[in-house]
């Protein structure tokens, strides 16, 4: 099976939802949070848009399929957002500084219990040393 996508529209992998009756993927490039759900033939189900975060980096499903997992950039922070279909959203973890290109994934168990965070995260100090 081919899905179609709007070739003049950035794309970032689909991700296959737990129960395998639908995509999602996050719309790159865009000023807000975009998710679209894809039916198995390619139709559009469900459009999200979250107006009050930034573009997604990352997208991971919820073992129940009722979730999404979205890592974010905002104000100097590496934030993870779950996000439900409905589109409301949870801030599960922030990091102030620099992360790597990856950004921040939430990565679940599959019974759900757990969520493994996986950041790239930088620090740095700079030292004066005089008279050495």
């Amino acid at each position: 099976m081919t899905i179609l996508t709007d070739p003049s529209y950035p794309f970032d992998g689909a991700r296959l939802s737990p129960d395998g009756t639908r995509f999602a993927y996050q719309k790159i490039g865009e000023p807000h949070g975009h998710i679209q759900l894809l039916s198995l033939d390619g139709q559009l189900e469900r459009d999200i848009r979250i107006k009050e975060w930034p573009g997604f980096t990352s997208l991971d499903w919820a073992p129940d399929g009722k979730a999404m997992y979205c890592g974010t950039r905002s104000a100097g922070q590496w934030i993870l957002l779950r996000v439900d279909l409905d589109g409301n959203v949870h801030v599960l973890w922030q990091h102030e500084g620099t992360a790597g290109g990856a950004g921040i994934h939430g990565i679940p168990s599959p019974d759900g219990r757990y969520l493994a965070i996986a950041a790239e995260v930088c620090d740095s100090n700079i030292w004066m040393v005089e008279n050495f």
